[in-house]
């Protein structure tokens, strides 16, 4: 299998979240939940890593425009969903 930009979130607690993530800009926030943070953010590979999730059209939006405030890239492609 060949490997492909993939975008993908996880859960991690606040703890994970003070001590590192807040300090990445390459992790963008997607929702807090109790006891944590849902972030996302992209990864170069050929299946979505274990306790990860593929970020859905709305996940990308997010990321997306805190991405293009903050000038990071590379930026999601988001597509127009079929209907």
């Amino acid at each position: 299998m060949s490997k492909k930009l993939l975008w993908i979130k996880k859960f991690v607690t606040r703890k994970e979240y003070d001590e590192y993530y807040m300090y990445q800009e390459i992790y963008t926030v997607l929702e807090r939940r109790r006891g944590g943070y849902i972030v996302g953010y992209c990864v170069v590979t050929d299946e979505v890593p274990i306790d990860n999730w593929e970020c859905s059209p709305d996940d990308l939006q997010k990321i997306k425009k805190s991405r293009e405030e903050s000038n990071i890239y590379p930026l999601p492609e988001i597509w127009p969903m079929k209907l």
